[in-house]
C-alpha cells in the first residue's frame, strides 16, 4: 500500500471518530469515511459505524485486506465538530487540501475544546434565558441562579472525574428539585416552579441523540438508531426520578421543619 493511501485510510478513520464522538448520525460518518476512501482508489472499502466504534476495512488489489478499528467510548454533541469535519471531507474530494494537511487538521480539531469555563458560562446563562424565554419573571430569574449554577457545578464535576451521565443527570435534577423547592416555601414572592425546573433540566435532554437515532432508524442503521433512542430514553428517566425524588424529599424535610 501506498503512502498517500495509508494517509487518506488513517484520515477517513479519524473524521468517522471525531463525528462519532460529536453525536453524529451512522449514515453521516460512513458516507464521509467512503467519500474520503474513493479518492485513494482502493479496491474496495467497508464501513460500519455504530454508536460505540468505528469498523473500516479497505483492500488494495494484490495486498492483504487492512481493517481499522476505533472504539468510541465518550460521546458529547458538538455541532461546530461536525460541521468542521464536513467541511475538511469536501476539501478533500474536491482537491482543494492536500491528504496530509488535511489530516493534521483533524488531530488540531479532535485535541481542541472549549474551556471549562467558557462551557460553564454558556450553560449558565442558557438556563437563565430559558427562563425569560417561558415568559418567567426577572424574580424567576433571580430565583434560579442557585438553580443554574447547582447544574454547571454538577455536570462540571462529575465530567471531571468521568461520572456516568445517568447519575450526573439524576444528581442535578435532584438538586435542583430541593433547591426551587425551598425557595418556592420560603420566599413570599410568586415563583414559577414549573418554568425554573424545566429550564435547569435543558442543557440536560437529549434531544440532538433522541432526533439522530430516529434518522438512523429511518436510514436502516437499526443497530446505531435503537442505542441512541435508548441512551435518550434512559437519560430521560434518571432526570424524571431525579426531580421526582428531589420535590418528595424537599417536601418532607420542610414538612418536619416548619
Amino acid at each position: 500500500m501506498k503512502e498517500t493511501q495509508i494517509y487518506y485510510l488513517k484520515t477517513a478513520v479519524l473524521a468517522g471518530e471525531i463525528l462519532i464522538q460529536s453525536n453524529a448520525e451512522a449514515y453521516r460518518v460512513e458516507d464521509t469515511v467512503n467519500h474520503i476512501l474513493k479518492k485513494a482508489s482502493f479496491t474496495t472499502s467497508n464501513v460500519v459505524a455504530l454508536t460505540t466504534g468505528l469498523y473500516t476495512s479497505v483492500e488494495v488489489q494484490d495486498d492483504e485486506p487492512i481493517t481499522l478499528i476505533r472504539r468510541i467510548n465518550n460521546r458529547s454533541v458538538n455541532l461546530y465538530r461536525i460541521a468542521s469535519v464536513n467541511s475538511i471531507s469536501r476539501d478533500i474530494t474536491s482537491d482543494k487540501i492536500e491528504i496530509k494537511d488535511a489530516y493534521e487538521k483533524l488531530l488540531n480539531l479532535k485535541n481542541s475544546e472549549y474551556t471549562p469555563y467558557t462551557k460553564d458560562i454558556a450553560n449558565f446563562l442558557f438556563i437563565l434565558f430559558i427562563v425569560l424565554l417561558f415568559n418567567g419573571s426577572i424574580v424567576d430569574v433571580l430565583v434560579n441562579i442557585p438553580a443554574a449554577i447547582t447544574v454547571t457545578t454538577v455536570v462540571n464535576l462529575c465530567n471531571k472525574y468521568k461520572i456516568n451521565a445517568f447519575v450526573t443527570d439524576y444528581i442535578s435534577s435532584f438538586l435542583v428539585a430541593i433547591i426551587v423547592t425551598t425557595f418556592s416555601t420560603m420566599t413570599p414572592l410568586t415563583i414559577s416552579m414549573d418554568i425554573l425546573i424545566i429550564a435547569c433540566i435543558m442543557p440536560l435532554v437529549p434531544g440532538t441523540a433522541l432526533t439522530n437515532g430516529v434518522r438512523d432508524i429511518f436510514r436502516g442503521d437499526y443497530t446505531s438508531g435503537f442505542a441512541k433512542l435508548l441512551e435518550s430514553i434512559m437519560i430521560a428517566i434518571f432526570i424524571a426520578l431525579g426531580i421526582g425524588s428531589g420535590l418528595l424529599f424537599a417536601q418532607e424535610v420542610l414538612g418536619w421543619i416548619f
